[in-house]
């Protein structure tokens, strides 16, 4: 009885009236929605455990040493969180839309580098990251399909995602 076409169907028309009209035009807005939830759950992990999390990138051996590392550290979970405005469907200033919208696939960019640089250069034993030091991520061939299919996410989001406007004032 509970769950006979009745009752799902007014939960679903429900939660479907929590959406603005626009997402109901347009699929986009709701796979947005899923690439959210994607980097939300990833810069979580990061940010659960931020003080190892630079262990994780100094153990991928790149150019520059702790320097470098402690950069990433701090760029990969700030990418990723100005990302979730964009993604969210959030109005915006246009400047503030262009760099989410920008972060989105930076985002991408950033982790494919990580990826092929681990693998490449001979430290694919490594702790690949993408959930930092929360849980160990195994840094091998899957993880660079991962990372591909991210940034195809990502720059399918940046290239077919409408705006919902700005705002109308100047930040």
């Amino acid at each position: 009885m509970l769950f006979e076409g009745g009752y799902t169907r007014g939960m679903k028309r429900q939660v479907l009236s929590l959406f603005p009209a626009e997402f109901h035009k347009n699929p986009v807005h709701f796979q947005a929605l899923g690439l959210a939830l994607v980097f939300t759950v990833v810069a979580l992990a990061q940010l659960f455990t931020f003080e190892h999390f630079g262990d994780v990138t100094l153990g991928y051996g790149l150019p520059g040493g702790i320097v470098i590392a402690t950069v990433l550290a701090y760029l990969l979970p700030a990418v990723e969180i100005i990302s979730l405005p964009y993604l969210l469907s959030m109005r915006l200033s246009a400047k503030m839309y262009s760099i989410s919208r920008i972060s989105v696939v930076v985002t991408g960019v950033l982790w494919v580098c990580v990826a092929l640089w681990t693998n490449l250069t001979g430290n694919a034993d490594t702790n690949a990251g993408i959930f930092g030091a929360t849980l160990y991520t195994p840094n091998q061939w899957s993880f660079i399909i991962f990372v591909l299919l991210l940034l195809w996410a990502s720059w399918l989001m940046y290239t077919a995602k409408p705006h919902r406007g700005h705002l109308h004032r100047n930040m």
